[in-house]
Order: structure tokens, then C-alpha cells, then sequence
């Protein structure tokens, strides 16, 4: 595999949900590259990830550990609503 990074045409990354900090690390590293290398840079929800690789199910319900016993939830059902959802289990 003899890709360069010229070969890049666009960037991906985790808008969230996760850690705020990590986020802004990734972020702001995925925009210094893109605007480096003068191409497009987009944002992408892990939840729409996490639909994405099982878009044939009718309803997919994605679960996220945020620490100290908290989760985030998004459900897609089949009609196309979704909602994030913090749980706080404390």
C-alpha cells in the first residue's frame, strides 16, 4: 500500500458524543490537516456511525459510556425519529 497524504480527499471525524476534551483534540487536529491540505473536513456522529453499519434493522437503539455511571442513547426507530438521550444513572 504506497498511499501519501496527497492522496487524502477528505477528512472524518467524531463530533460526539464522548469525552469534550477529546473531542476538541480530534477536531481541532482533523480541521489543522484539512485546512493544511485544502480539502473538506466533516463531522460525524458516532451514533449515525453506529446506524450506518446496521441500517437493514427496522429500530437500532446505540448505547454510550460517558464514565461515572452515565450513558448517552440515541434510538433510531423505522418512521426516522432519534432523540439523544443522556442517562444518568446516579
Amino acid at each position: 500500500n504506497n498511499l501519501l497524504i496527497s492522496d487524502v480527499e477528505l477528512i472524518a471525524v467524531s463530533c460526539g458524543p464522548g469525552s469534550l476534551t477529546g473531542i476538541r483534540v480530534g477536531l481541532a487536529v482533523a480541521k489543522g490537516l484539512a485546512n493544511s491540505l485544502e480539502i473538506k473536513c466533516v463531522g460525524v456522529s458516532v451514533f449515525d456511525v453506529c446506524r450506518y453499519f446496521y441500517f437493514k434493522k427496522k429500530s437500532v437503539i446505540c448505547l454510550i459510556s460517558v464514565g461515572r455511571n452515565n450513558y448517552y442513547q440515541q434510538i433510531f426507530s423505522s418512521d426516522g425519529d432519534s432523540e439523544i438521550e443522556l442517562i444518568d444513572q446516579d
